[in-house]
């Protein structure tokens, strides 16, 4: 199994939420699903399904974050060069605006909060460039040219 690439922080935030999701998110839908396993009859119980279905998939939550802290290695960043654990500032030629994001190991990977993907096509095409340098990325909506302003630590 590959080992998931994080940083210090990164690690803090996973094992900060499998505790949440290990203490009292977990009971709280245990409670659920014996509240409406209470109601009686099971096989026409929307409730029931329900919280069993909440229960499953917080369970499932619970084996991909343990898995993670259990093959992680932490990664030191480099503000020369941009790597897994790097905050970086980028202006998109195409659309004439500036963007920043983090890139982050697949496993914590969310675009929808500035951190993508090492394998995401704009993260493959950072790694390893450096500040000044311009790349061009061929994305799912087309293709974009950016130019890497500055590279820090990510947070």
């Amino acid at each position: 199994m590959a080992l998931h690439q994080l940083t210090q922080s990164q690690l803090d935030e996973i094992k900060a939420t499998l505790s949440f999701l290990r203490n009292e998110k977990i009971e709280e839908v245990n409670e659920k699903v014996q509240e409406a396993k209470s109601q009686g009859d099971l096989s026409e119980n929307s409730e029931y399904d329900a919280a069993r279905e909440e229960q499953a998939k917080i369970h499932a939550e619970i084996l991909r974050l343990e898995s993670i802290v259990n093959n992680h290695e932490i990664i030191e960043g480099d503000s020369s060069i941009i790597q897994v654990g790097s905050h970086v500032k980028v202006y998109d030629e195409t659309y004439d605006e500036d963007m920043e994001f983090d890139i982050v190991s697949p496993s914590v990977a969310d675009p929808m909060n500035d951190k993508l993907s090492s394998e995401s096509p704009i993260g493959a095409a950072l790694i390893g460039l450096k500040r000044n340098n311009k790349v061009t990325v061929e994305t799912p909506s087309g293709q974009i040219k950016l130019r890497i302003k500055s590279i820090s630590k990510a947070k």
